[in-house]
C-alpha cells in the first residue's frame, strides 16, 4: 500500500469517525435535552468539540505510525481545523442538494443524497487539507526535486 493511499485512507477514516460521532451526539442531544435553546447551546458545542478531539487524536496516532512527530502534529492540526469548518459549510449546502434532489429524483432520494453529499465533502476537503499540510514543501514552497521555479 502506497504512502499516499494510506494517508488518504487515514484522513477518510478520521473524517467518517468525526462525522458519525457528531451526528450521534447531535441526535442524542436533540432527544435528551429540553426544547429551550439556552439548554442546548453547550451540548451542541460539545457535539462538535468532543468528536473533533477524538478524531484528531485518532489521526495523530495513525499518522505517527509512519511519519515523524512534527509531521503527525501538523496533519492532526490541519484536520482539527478543517473538519468542523467543512461540517459547518456542508449543512447549509446540503439544503441546496436536497432541493435539487427533490426536484430531479423525487422525495424518496433526499436523505441518501444529503448523507452522501455531507460524507463526500467530509472525506474530500479534510483529506486534501491534511495531504497539503504534509506535502514535502509544507504547502508553502517549491519541492526540491520538482521542476517548479524557486
Amino acid at each position: 500500500m502506497s504512502a499516499r493511499y494510506r494517508l488518504f485512507m487515514t484522513s477518510a477514516e478520521a473524517a467518517l469517525l468525526f462525522t458519525g460521532m457528531s451526528w450521534a451526539f447531535l441526535f442524542a442531544i436533540l432527544r435528551l435535552v429540553p426544547e429551550a435553546p439556552t439548554y442546548r447551546v453547550m451540548p451542541l458545542a460539545a457535539a462538535v468539540v468532543f468528536p473533533d478531539a477524538v478524531a484528531t487524536w485518532w489521526i495523530f496516532r495513525r499518522l505517527r505510525l509512519d511519519r515523524a512527530r512534527g509531521d503527525a502534529q501538523r496533519g492532526a492540526i490541519a484536520f482539527a481545523v478543517s473538519a468542523p469548518v467543512t461540517l459547518a459549510v456542508s449543512y447549509p449546502l446540503s439544503e441546496l442538494v436536497g432541493g435539487y434532489t427533490d426536484g430531479i429524483l423525487g422525495g424518496h432520494f433526499i436523505l441518501p443524497a444529503l448523507a452522501g453529499f455531507i460524507v463526500l465533502l467530509m472525506i474530500i476537503i479534510p483529506g486534501a487539507v491534511v495531504a497539503w499540510s504534509l506535502h514535502p514543501s509544507g504547502g508553502v514552497g517549491a519541492v526540491a526535486e520538482s521542476d517548479q521555479p524557486k
